[in-house]
């Protein structure tokens, strides 16, 4: 079977941990201290951020199996974590812009980087600004000159889009464009 839900808690268990989802608080999920122990090491990062903002929300998918006593034993997992809005991100620095956009009246569309490294530049969203759409970068502290030179490739390759970066280890996040100084936008 299927799961998709909001987790509400992880708690340790007799035999490994369980999953409480957080509109089935009745109904436990079991998961083996092998699965659990990979959870925290894939998910490192999505459980941190989850932990340090109590207004994000994290989101389960797992198969899972009934055992003949009709206990849910989760066979796989993944999770993702979300904004107050549910609108994914995956760093702190992306959730502040999330929240900006979030306040704009403008309408704006979320990327996801589904099997993309982290160390690979991805538009974190794309502002729907008229005339021309906003790709909007947030450049992370970590960068070097390589991910600098593939971020300037992948904005050439998209004449389409105008650019808004944030270089988050240089500066506060700049104002949005269509904002009151409209920020940097090349």
């Amino acid at each position: 079977m299927i799961l998709v839900g909001e987790v509400k808690e992880f708690s340790p268990a007799r035999g490994g941990h369980k999953l409480i989802v957080k509109h089935m608080p009745g109904f436990v999920f079991l998961l083996d201290e092998s699965l659990h122990r990979r959870l925290q090491t894939r998910f490192e990062t999505k459980m941190a951020l989850w932990s340090a903002d109590e207004a994000s929300h994290l989101v389960a998918i797992a198969t899972f199996g009934l055992t003949p006593a009709v206990l849910a034993v989760i066979e796989e997992m993944a999770i993702m974590v979300v904004a107050e809005n549910w609108v994914p991100y995956e760093s702190a620095y992306e959730k502040k812009l999330v929240d900006a956009l979030a306040r704009t009246r403008e309408r704006s569309m979320k990327g996801l980087r589904y099997n993309l490294p982290l160390d690979r530049p991805t538009a974190t969203a794309i502002l729907q600004t008229q005339p021309r759409p906003v790709g909007l970068h947030n450049v992370p502290p970590s960068s070097d000159g390589t991910y600098e030179e593939t971020l300037s490739e992948l904005i050439a390759s998209r004449p389409e889009f105008d650019s808004w970066i944030w270089r988050t280890a240089d500066s506060e996040m700049p104002t949005l464009p269509g904002q009151q100084d409209g920020g940097p936008v090349i």
